[in-house]
């Protein structure tokens, strides 16, 4: 199981290599994104099910990667939020604000901590303490079979004072975004559910602005969520 898991680690690593190859000459992430793919699939014994293995954890890396590099290019944010994947959140973050206290039938002390795991947050920050959990999110390339975890975590942490946001290159969300037409059900739940879905991309939108953002959007959003 370690082994495996350290393959997935060096082939996603491998991706995140790529696509900021690729971006470097394209600036268009949904481009650099494709071409990754395309490059994954030419590589010897890779396939659709090695590249759905390794692109997941790889998405997370490259957007984070991205949203801090947006961050730092703005004064009024730089050096005052930090972007954090799950795994190198804090503890008593994981374990607090972040999470759900459940008690087993019966049982009257100790409860079981369930966390939400969400895979990335953003955090104000003064020098090196945290102050507060501006919002978390969602990263994935597609938006496929993440409504029913989302949906008990939106609310949960959305009364908490935390933003609920997705970062995805949904094809079907960006088609919608731009060129309109009738809203898909998944569609309609993600404008229902999420405080912004940000879309990996430098297209402006004309549909759905009011959820439905390019991923630029998530440095005014951050100041203003900050203020509040």
């Amino acid at each position: 199981m370690a082994q495996r898991s350290t393959r997935q680690r060096k082939a996603s690593e491998k991706i995140v290599d790529q696509f900021w190859t690729f971006f470097e000459s394209s600036k268009d992430p949904v481009a650099a994104w494709r071409s990754v793919h395309q490059w994954w699939l030419q590589e010897t014994d890779n396939n659709e099910q090695s590249w759905k293995s390794a692109s997941g954890a790889a998405f997370e890396l490259i957007a984070q990667r991205y949203v801090q590099e947006l961050v730092n290019t703005q004064p009024h944010l730089r050096g005052l939020v930090k972007i954090f994947r799950w795994k190198d959140l804090p503890t008593w973050l994981q374990e607090g604000i972040l999470a759900e206290r459940v008690w087993q039938r019966g049982e009257l002390r100790e409860p079981v901590v369930v966390p939400s795991q969400a895979d990335m947050a953003a955090l104000q920050m003064e020098g090196e303490e945290i102050r507060r959990v501006i919002s978390i999110y969602s990263c994935k390339s597609s938006a496929a079979e993440r409504y029913q975890q989302d949906l008990f975590w939106a609310e949960r942490l959305r009364g908490r004072g935390i933003r609920f946001c997705f970062i995805t290159l949904d094809e079907g969300f960006l088609k919608y975004a731009l060129l309109g037409g009738e809203a898909s059900k998944g569609v309609r739940l993600a404008m229902a559910l999420y405080d912004r879905v940000y879309l990996f991309t430098n297209e402006p939108l004309q549909y759905g602005s009011e959820v439905f953002q390019p991923i630029s959007s998530v440095v005014g959003d951050l100041m203003k969520w900050m203020a509040m």
